[in-house]
């Protein structure tokens, strides 16, 4: 709810999805949400809300959205909490679609915007105990081990390759 002189939600919603129709530079966009004009406790769930919306008719509008998004999003979702909150608000936007919250998880952690740790957070942490048994959840959990998995991997066989150029380099001195 909107307190006094705050605009609702809703409100800002609009006023967001606006500023990203009209292709407004993120960083003016970054600005504005940090503003007073946008209550801190609602700045990562209107932001996820509204990409969401723009991009629920098709995973192509999802994509162009995020594109779009992509800077203004990186920029409110520093650290841990936020990042677990940006989950929680797509399971709450996504609520009656496993699917389509797997989906929009997957790109935000393509692009680096969440993290395992914050998926696995925003579905286990205190208060939200009721999610554990939701359906999707334990295939967000396959997922978000698969892809810890293949970083491991990926990290490995970068570091075999760096450490034989290593050696390589070494023995040619």
């Amino acid at each position: 709810p909107a307190g006094p002189g705050l605009a609702s939600p809703a409100e800002l919603s609009s006023q967001l999805a606006a500023r990203v129709k009209q292709k407004e530079r993120p960083q003016e966009t970054v600005a504005w949400l940090q503003s007073e004009a946008v209550p801190a406790q609602v700045r990562v769930a209107l932001c996820v809300h509204t990409c969401l919306h723009l991009g629920s008719k098709s995973i192509t509008h999802l994509n162009n959205v995020l594109n779009r998004f992509q800077e203004v999003l990186g920029a409110l979702l520093v650290d841990s909490p936020a990042r677990a909150a940006a989950t929680r608000a797509v399971l709450a936007f996504w609520c009656n679609s496993s699917q389509h919250a797997c989906l929009a998880l997957a790109q935000l952690l393509d692009r680096h915007l969440v993290d395992g740790a914050g998926v696995l957070m925003g579905l286990f942490e205190e208060g939200h105990a009721g999610q554990a048994s939701a359906p999707g959840t334990w295939e967000l959990v396959e997922m978000v081990l698969h892809r810890a998995g293949r970083r491991a991997a990926n990290a490995r066989r970068a570091l075999a390759a760096a450490r034989a150029r290593a050696h390589e380099d070494a023995r040619r001195r």
